[in-house]
């Protein structure tokens, strides 16, 4: 078990568990506003107000418990200390405002502390997202979340569950699902895109899956694309 305590920086507590999860996977992960007088072998305690500086920018926040966790576990992650699930994001951002591309890769090893080959990927990924949008501004993708995972990515903060405990409650989430769908096929135009992800979406049963893509296909048209 992992226990961290917050201190003053109770609000960090998502920043906390994207980078903590990433070098613990799996690890049971309890938020609390002081240490524990004691622990057990099996509970490794961090204590935020410890590791932390104050009156530094949230991106200073994150580096300080990664090279804090980095320290204690003698291992760095590929994609340093990006837990979103979009890494170009901020890479695309960087090229679109006039950043040359060995620059761009620069700044993400440095502010994100990304590896040299996440970087160069996220970047040649950047750019090639550009071309794609372009003649595309007033397009709009619908991204749908299927929540249930054998496991998760390294840099992923999306909400997801084990399929083998949360199965039951798989037909609930698709029934609330197929609602959002309806409505939104008589009140959205056509998207461009509708991305599948999750999640892993190929967890479905075969039945469930197919039942999903009826209902998704009333958001597409001749020229809507399934993504996933």
């Amino acid at each position: 078990m992992i226990f961290i305590a917050t201190g003053k920086f109770d609000n960090f507590e998502y920043d906390t568990r994207g980078i903590v999860s990433s070098f613990f996977p799996g690890e049971e992960i309890v938020f609390r506003k002081s240490a524990p007088v004691s622990s057990g072998a099996d509970t490794f305690v961090i204590e935020l107000e410890r590791i932390i500086p104050t009156g530094r920018t949230k991106n200073d926040m994150r580096k300080a418990l990664y090279f804090f966790l980095r320290e204690k576990t003698k291992r760095g992650l590929p994609w340093g200390i990006l837990i979103g699930i979009r890494p170009t994001k901020i890479a695309r951002k960087l090229l679109e405002e006039g950043m040359s591309l060995p620059n761009a890769i620069e700044y993400l090893r440095v502010e994100y502390l990304v590896s040299k080959e996440k970087a160069e990927l996220a970047t040649m990924i950047a750019e090639g997202e550009i071309k794609l949008l372009k003649g595309h501004e007033n397009a709009y993708s619908i991204y749908i979340g299927i929540p249930f995972c054998p496991s998760k990515c390294l840099y992923c903060s999306f909400t997801s569950y084990p399929i083998e405990k949360y199965a039951d409650k798989v037909r609930d989430y698709l029934k609330a699902l197929f609602k959002e769908v309806d409505w939104a096929s008589k009140n959205f135009p056509t998207p461009h895109t509708i991305y599948i992800g999750g999640g892993t979406p190929s967890l479905l049963s075969i039945n469930d899956f197919s039942f999903f893509i009826f209902h998704i296909k009333q958001l597409t048209s001749d020229r809507g694309y399934l993504r996933w």
